[in-house]
């Protein structure tokens, strides 16, 4: 279904997963060109979480295989797409889920090379109660392999340059094996207020 919002134009891909083209294909060429030649890839990390204070930040390539950028250099990238987010994605997610969320965090660069992925999993958690919707934002699609994944919709996103996919934060989702070549994108989350602990 393509719709327009305040003259952003997004497509429903799956229910409550939408996309919109974020990036023009060439800024996303100069970007990737960019981030290629850059040092400071560091091993993705997950968070494993018995409860919001009791969790360990850990290094497990059998769960999440890719790499973070981890340098001052990546700020002038999430200060592009912060302006972005706030101009065209929030909102896209006012009109379509009729909430005005006006926070993200968690903005990270991530490269996927051969045989890298993620496993199915959800972007919510104990201690991240405040991530209402998930964005991740594909900067290549010269690559095999890679979509992301949604088993239990039945649903899997093809990499496209410059789309950004959104859906909430408590969708199961994987990013599949990359078979060859190198994937980038842009992962953020949009946040709410926490729910209230009454007991």
């Amino acid at each position: 279904m393509n719709s327009t919002t305040q003259q952003i134009r997004y497509r429903e891909e799956s229910p409550g997963v939408i996309s919109m083209q974020l990036y023009e294909t060439a800024e996303c060429e100069q970007i990737v060109a960019e981030l290629k030649a850059l040092e400071g890839w560091a091993a993705a990390q997950v968070r494993d979480a018995k409860d919001a204070e009791d969790y360990e930040v850990l290094t497990r390539r059998d769960v999440r295989s890719s790499s973070t950028l981890l340098t001052a250099e990546a700020e002038k990238f999430y200060r592009q797409f912060d302006a972005r987010m706030d101009a065209k994605l929030k909102p896209l997610v006012k009109q379509y889920w009729r909430i005005d969320l006006t926070n993200h965090s968690g903005t990270h660069l991530v490269r996927y090379g051969a045989a890298d992925h993620y496993v199915p999993h959800q972007d919510t958690g104990p201690g991240l109660e405040d991530r209402y919707l998930s964005v991740v934002c594909y900067l290549n699609d010269h690559f095999t392999g890679g979509q992301t994944s949604f088993p239990g919709l039945n649903y899997v996103a093809t990499p496209q340059s410059g789309k950004a996919i959104v859906f909430p934060s408590n969708y199961l989702h994987c990013s599949e094996p990359v078979t060859s070549g190198e994937k980038f994108v842009l992962v953020s989350w949009i946040n709410g207020p926490r729910p209230v602990s009454w007991i």
